[in-house]
């Protein structure tokens, strides 16, 4: 039986869009705090897709009413708004973090990727991890790291965003399926 599949992102979608590439499966639902724009366009050019759009802070029944779709798997691709506790309980949310918190617990919480280049971690990389009530503390499911050997924050962040779509690649193909 197919997995129902439920996106989300309020940064550009681009990521989602190369991961749903490489995948050559799109989700059942996009949910975005984004207008419809350029990326809504590149989403939907020669598929239909169903697209929610949401206000910026979203509570917990409009939570609820976004995943009411059996048991969906629901993946967070830059969505930088926190989720009520309770909506993380009663659903299956993953969370793909760019910070190396197994090994940097600091680095939880908004823009990891500035603070790890200001300290000059030796090491960079990214988590996948349920999401919960406390910010990026749920139970990791994978990790992928580098050497922090980088002349220029651009080149590491390009690294990051490598890590990032191997990491959901190798998740999403495991449990879509």
């Amino acid at each position: 039986m197919k997995r129902t599949w439920i996106a989300m992102f309020s940064h550009t979608g681009r990521e989602l869009i190369s991961i749903c590439k490489r995948l050559n499966r799109w989700p059942d639902r996009i949910i975005t705090n984004q207008p419809p724009g350029d990326i809504c366009q590149d989403l939907t050019s020669n598929r239909l897709l169903d697209i929610l759009y949401c206000g910026k802070s979203p509570e917990a029944p409009e939570y609820e009413r976004m995943f009411s779709r059996g048991s969906p798997i629901i993946t967070l691709h830059g969505w930088m708004r926190v989720i009520p506790g309770s909506v993380c309980e009663n659903n299956e949310i993953i969370n793909l973090h760019p910070g190396l918190i197994t090994k940097y617990p600091e680095l939880k919480g908004k823009d990891p990727q500035i603070r790890a280049w200001d300290a000059r971690h030796p090491y960079i990389g990214c988590v996948l991890h349920h999401a919960v009530a406390e910010v990026d503390s749920g139970e990791i499911i994978d990790k992928k790291w580098s050497y922090n050997k980088f002349d220029t924050y651009d080149d590491m962040e390009q690294r990051l965003r490598a890590n990032a779509e191997h990491l959901w690649i190798k998740y999403l193909s495991s449990i879509l399926q």
